[in-house]
């Protein structure tokens, strides 16, 4: 994947969501980040299957199936997907300290390690973990 000189921001899935949905806590938090980063902020994979799962789970409503939301919001704001690779997924179940053990956090922190990007959450838990770079 290739991107240009900035760093990669990477969204964890709900801000994403949120960046999708205008959320004022996405634009209070991490609407200057985004600016900054230009063409460089992407999100993991792993957030396609998580919101999947959630609509499938009736956790959560896009408005449209989760396959339609995808294709329409990754077009129309040319978000980069970023892919799990072996090292990433081994890196997920061996991160240094004690994190928790929810799948889709540990791989998208797995991959901004994995990438050294700034990884915008606020995730509690995510933000208290010391071996990745958040904002």
């Amino acid at each position: 994947m290739a991107f240009g000189a900035a760093e990669i921001r990477l969204l964890d899935t709900h801000t994403w969501i949120w960046s999708v949905d205008k959320n004022r806590r996405f634009e209070r938090q991490f609407a200057e980040e985004i600016y900054r980063a230009g063409e460089n902020v992407a999100v993991s994979i792993i957030s396609c299957w998580e919101i999947s799962m959630l609509v499938a789970k009736n956790r959560l409503d896009l408005g449209a199936p989760a396959g339609i939301w995808f294709e329409k919001v990754i077009a129309q704001s040319g978000i980069k997907i970023l892919n799990l690779t072996p090292e990433i997924t081994a890196d997920a179940y061996t991160l240094p300290g004690t994190f928790h053990d929810d799948p889709a956090d540990r791989m998208i922190v797995a991959t901004a390690r994995s990438l050294d990007c700034l990884l915008l959450t606020d995730d509690k838990k995510i933000l208290k973990y010391p071996h990745v770079r958040t904002a």
